[in-house]
């Protein structure tokens, strides 16, 4: 798979977990009516909001880190190609007007 592909499932793996998320909060707040109980502080809630946050930004980062690094070698190995593909058309070239 092209690796410029893997970022896009990564952010689609984590809307996905979002989801899931909503939909176990909403299935918690039904079950317990509209008054949830909330055994954390907001200040809590909010630091883990943080933490969960900067944990998916680090992932995200260290994700798009990696795949540019594949990119770069991919480009460096469609360079390397090129260049040997320009010189076998020059020898072709070369050889042809030899011979004529």
């Amino acid at each position: 798979m092209f690796a410029f592909m893997h970022p896009f499932q990564t952010i689609r793996r984590l809307e996905h977990e979002v989801t899931e998320l909503r939909t176990q909060l909403a299935t918690e707040k039904s079950v317990h009516g509209c008054r949830a109980i909330s055994l954390m502080t907001p200040v809590e809630s909010i630091s883990m909001l943080q933490s969960k946050g900067a944990d998916m930004l680090t992932s995200l980062s260290t994700g798009a880190e990696h795949h540019a690094e594949q990119l770069a070698s991919e480009r460096a190995t469609l360079s390397d190609l090129f260049a040997r593909l320009h010189h076998a058309e020059q020898t072709a070239q070369t050889i042809k007007h030899r011979c004529q």
